[in-house]
């Protein structure tokens, strides 16, 4: 049986994201909407202080201190104590706050925000990367799923249209997708990449795992090897089996222009940017094909 002890008493109006730390020799949390930040020490006497407006999460660096998520962008904590403000990301006038956030494996602080008065589609997802850049990587949240008539009348609400002829036994799926471009160009996206693979398209894609998004498939059509931030040869085709909402979380950058591409047998079609990935979890080669 798993015992749960209260910490501390009442010491926040609205306490959140408690991290623990050895840098800091103990936990921390945020008091959001006092705009501070907590400490718990060896003594167990927590102790408060003044960083913003809103705090809304927080993380160690590595360098010791944190980084913070303050009403409208990001604030650095050295080792010493002294906090230092970024740029805001954007006006008082947005209505929006920073609302909470974390770390991924490469170091990058990914925090959400959310309008003041809670409005459908207010929130966006930001980051912050080690050279203290900020990308906007998400504008807008998603928060439902596409509906037909037989599923949105067990929900109890509208039909969004995207239902499949009958007789269909796969539910509503949405066919026609886009993705909005970004502002790079795809020679400045293979002179970033030291070393890498440069894939010119996706086939015989199937689902692994519906609920994470998991899915498996192989390069087609021209698979190269990039080092040095040029295409050096051709290599084998490869299949890859990815949780694709975790590979959209490592997207480095976005190419401007997109392209209209069509699925080989399920008929959607999606127009698309070409993207950088960080990392993506390749599992192997194919065969050979015939002819080759």
């Amino acid at each position: 049986m798993i015992a749960v002890e209260q910490v501390t008493g009442p010491v926040a109006y609205h306490a959140e994201g408690p991290v623990w730390s050895e840098r800091w020799g103990g936990l921390r949390w945020v008091d959001m909407l006092a705009g501070d930040v907590l400490h718990l020490g060896p003594g167990g006497a927590p102790e408060r202080r003044k960083v913003g407006s809103i705090a809304a999460a927080l993380r160690p660096r590595s360098r010791g201190g944190a980084v913070i998520a303050v009403e409208r962008g990001f604030a650095l904590e050295d080792a010493d104590g002294s906090i230092t403000h970024l740029p805001e990301l954007w006006g008082e006038e947005a209505g929006v706050r920073m609302n909470e956030g974390g770390c991924d494996p490469d170091g990058r602080f990914y925090c959400g925000s959310m309008a003041y008065d809670r409005h459908e589609g207010g929130g966006a997802i930001h980051r912050l990367d080690p050279d203290l850049s900020t990308e906007l990587v998400l504008d807008g949240v998603a928060n439902a799923v596409v509906h037909d008539s037989a599923t949105a009348r067990r929900q109890g609400i509208a039909s969004t249209g995207h239902g499949l002829p009958a007789p269909n036994t796969f539910g509503p799926l949405a066919w026609n997708l886009f993705m909005a471009p970004g502002s790079s160009s795809k020679p400045a996206m293979l002179a970033s990449v030291d070393r890498g693979i440069w894939v010119t398209r996706f086939h015989y894609v199937n689902i692994v795992h519906p609920r994470k998004a998991v899915l498996t498939g192989m390069t087609k059509d021209g698979t190269f090897l990039v080092e040095g931030g040029r295409i050096v040869r051709p290599i084998r085709n490869l299949r890859f089996t990815e949780a694709i909402p975790e590979a959209f979380g490592r997207i480095e950058a976005i190419a401007a222009e997109t392209r209209l591409v069509g699925a080989e047998y399920s008929g959607i079609n999606a127009r698309v940017p070409a993207l950088r990935i960080g990392r993506f979890a390749f599992t192997g080669a194919t065969a050979a094909e015939s002819g080759a």
